[in-house]
């Protein structure tokens, strides 16, 4: 290894330190979805995971070229050389930290926004539901209001499930790189989540009220 070799590796090295700098404020700057656009951000996020797992591979090679060079440098016994390496073992150390909580905060958002569009598509399917259920044709038919009752059982347990996911998302540690309305987003898919299965649980409880009168 000569002093061109190791000025390439640092070059190399500071190209990645600076991409990972950038993605972290990126990340910070990342806009809270508006309601019914959760899918859209959904897909960015998902765009995202596939860069920083891109660039966490690049931290790697980062790691493993300087570490090699360091083992030259050793062999050469260039120990003036060490030093500065030195410094960009401990540098590549804290970039590999620092994308790894990226990742994890881009992780955290991809499961908060796919709650997000499920709340979404949950929403549209029981409005149809109760839409459907309100045609003259099924008002006062047993059948009907059992069929009814049926169908939304089946919305109601998959609220359950969301609102169990929702919950574990909410006992997972925050991550810092979190853009500061994070818990704001989550805290109102919840709270979407929770009125729209009051309303199916009530609409449940009433059909029960009326088949039991027949």
């Amino acid at each position: 290894m000569n002093e061109n070799d190791l000025a390439e590796v640092f070059r190399q090295a500071d190209q990645v330190f600076h991409a990972v700098s950038l993605e972290r404020e990126e990340l910070h700057r990342a806009v809270m979805p508006a309601r019914q656009q959760s899918e859209y951000s959904l897909d960015g996020v998902r765009q995202t995971l596939g860069q920083i797992s891109e660039l966490a591979r690049s931290v790697e090679q980062v790691n493993a070229d300087i570490a090699s060079a360091r083992s030259a440098c050793e062999s050469a016994q260039r120990h003036d050389w060490i030093v500065g390496i030195d410094g960009y073992v401990s540098a590549a150390e804290g970039r590999r930290q620092e994308v790894s909580n990226i990742l994890d905060a881009y992780h955290l958002l991809e499961a908060s926004y796919e709650l997000g569009t499920a709340v979404d598509a949950l929403h549209a399917e029981a409005n149809s539901t109760f839409e459907h259920n309100s045609r003259p044709e099924h008002v006062g038919n047993v059948d009907a209001m059992g069929r009814q009752r049926e169908a939304l059982m089946v919305v109601r347990e998959r609220a359950v499930g969301l609102i169990e996911h929702a919950y574990r998302l909410f006992e997972i540690p925050r991550n810092e790189l979190l853009p500061y309305w994070f818990a704001d987003y989550l805290n109102g898919t919840k709270s979407d989540l929770d009125s729209q299965f009051e309303i199916i649980d009530a609409y449940v409880k009433a059909l029960d009220e009326e088949l039991a009168r027949r």
